[in-house]
């Protein structure tokens, strides 16, 4: 195969990326960049609890969430864990780094929550193009970008928000379930562990495994190893929360 079909290849499986609805660097992404060359992204595969990025990175970059679930921890006092936001497709991270002082503080980090791929750019790229925009249209970008944070972040609020048990486990569920919807139909299953669902309500994982059981025992759950599988009662009990539909801003 001579390199420009190849190069036209990537392009195409880049342009037909199921992601493309749900991203907002869509725009860049298989964009030309001279003769026979197009940006494309670095894929970067993650697997349950891999770091997937840390902010001792040496060199910035800006990635996408093409698939699975990541969940931004950070350390606090005694060097404890805190979990902060979960990211989903669509998601992007380390725009910030390109447009300030970047500065590695060894405090923060995405882990893998749910197995998946990342599709990573080189940050100077993705700096250009957006100050190449018209008008405000880099503004208004990272506008979202940064408002899918907030609502991320928001989301874990919510969760903690919960004075019970039960529901902060089922506040949870609900905004896992959501963010995996944003891919193929994933059936209302999730494959998390009690202690994922634990960490991010901050509570005990056998307070976590009796609520999960409790809920089973209901008819609202099936559970299985890393599995949990959300029915029709839960979903109608719990869906009315705020977080079972945080607006995501995509590439629109």
């Amino acid at each position: 195969m001579k390199m420009n079909e190849y190069a036209e290849r990537l392009r195409r499986e880049a342009l037909s990326c199921p992601v493309r609805p749900e991203c907002p660097l869509a725009f860049l992404c298989a964009s030309c960049v001279g003769t026979d060359r197009y940006a494309l992204p670095t894929f970067i595969d993650f697997d349950y609890g891999h770091m997937a990025w840390t902010d001792l990175t040496l060199r910035p970059c800006v990635f996408v969430v093409r698939s699975g679930l990541l969940i931004a921890k950070a350390y606090g006092n005694d060097g404890v864990e805190i979990p902060y936001h979960v990211s989903g497709r669509g998601s992007v991270s380390g725009i910030a780094e390109i447009y300030g002082l970047y500065t590695a503080s060894n405090f923060n980090f995405l882990s893998g929550l749910v197995p998946g791929r990342l599709c990573s750019f080189d940050s100077s790229f993705v700096k250009k193009r957006l100050n190449d925009l018209p008008g405000l249209e880099g503004h208004r970008l990272t506008a979202r970008i940064s408002l899918n944070h907030t609502t991320s972040t928001y989301g874990q609020l919510l969760t903690l928000s919960h004075a019970k048990a039960r529901d902060r486990v089922a506040s949870v569920l609900v905004r896992l379930d959501a963010m995996l919807g944003r891919e193929e139909d994933c059936g209302h299953v999730l494959p998390i562990a009690h202690g994922d669902v634990a960490f991010i309500a901050s509570l005990r994982r056998t307070t976590v495994s009796c609520e999960l059981k409790a809920l089973a025992e209901e008819g609202m759950l099936h559970l299985g190893y890393r599995r949990i599988e959300l029915l029709e009662s839960f979903i109608e009990e719990y869906g009315s929360l705020v977080e079972a539909s945080l607006p995501f801003y995509g590439a629109s």
